[in-house]
This record gives structure tokens, C-alpha cells and sequence, in this order.
């Protein structure tokens, strides 16, 4: 009976700690965060993604002949505001072996900090895999961070 009454406050615990902590969790396990690399060239490729996220910001996905990774820009009231290479390398680390692709937006959410971007992609060097694009609250670029 004692050891019933011990695995059933194992269970519920572990049960309560996992239900209760998903979401965070699982954003707190993403792999970053991601600076990526500033683009100033043109978009010579085609347009993947499109994902508005008000009425005068739009947030796309373009690919270039320039780099094998996905370009991520805001687009605000008509004009380009930034462009960002959403290349997956740490600060002073190796480049890994791999790349985004098939990128797709899911949604947006507003925060306190700024603006969380969730997408799903899949990656050559894992799969498919969800992460999060971080915006400042004046819609500039922070970092970005992937489930792999």
C-alpha cells in the first residue's frame, strides 16, 4: 500500500510538472538563441512566406542565389525595414551541418519584450522542427531558436 501511495505522488508530481510546464518548457529547450546574419543585398529569389502581423508589418521569407539559408525581413508600411539570414550558428562557433528550409509561419504573439514569431520548418540536418523568432517591441530583429 505504501509503495502504491509512493508511485502515485511520483506519477502525479512528474505528470503535474510536465502538464503544467509544456509550453515554457519546451521554449526554454530550443536550441540558441540565433543572431543570425544582417542582409543588405537584393532578393533575387523567390518568395516563400508571407505572415502579416498588423495592419502595416508584414514579416517574409524570401531565398536568394546568395545563401543556401532562408532571408527574413519586415516589411512596414510598403518599405523594407530590415533583412535578417536566419542561419543557425551560434556566436564565434562552427557553422553547422545543415540548413532551414521549408519554412512556414504558424502565428504571432505579443509579450511584454517584444513579439514571438512561431514557425515550423524542416531541417537537412534533423527533420522537421518548430522554433521561435524573437522580436523587439519596436518589431527589430533579436534572435531566433530552434527545437533540434
Amino acid at each position: 500500500m505504501f509503495i502504491r501511495c509512493i508511485c502515485f505522488l511520483l506519477f502525479s508530481s512528474l505528470l503535474g510538472f510536465f502538464g503544467c510546464s509544456e509550453k515554457d518548457g519546451w521554449e526554454k529547450r530550443l536550441s540558441g538563441p540565433f543572431p543570425g546574419v544582417p542582409y543588405n543585398g537584393d532578393f533575387d529569389g523567390y518568395t516563400n512566406q508571407v505572415f502579416t502581423l498588423d495592419s502595416s508589418r508584414l514579416l517574409i521569407i524570401h531565398k536568394s542565389s546568395s545563401t543556401n539559408h532562408p532571408i527574413l525581413s519586415l516589411r512596414e508600411s510598403g518599405q523594407n525595414k530590415w533583412s535578417q539570414v536566419l542561419l543557425p550558428q551560434l556566436i564565434n562557433k562552427a557553422q553547422p551541418n545543415g540548413r532551414i528550409i521549408d519554412f512556414s509561419f504558424t502565428k504571432a504573439l505579443k509579450t511584454e519584450t517584444g513579439v514571438k514569431v512561431y514557425f515550423s520548418s524542416y531541417w537537412t540536418g534533423g527533420g522537421n522542427e518548430m522554433g521561435i523568432i524573437y522580436l523587439n517591441p519596436d518589431y527589430s530583429f533579436k534572435f531566433f531558436g530552434i527545437s533540434w
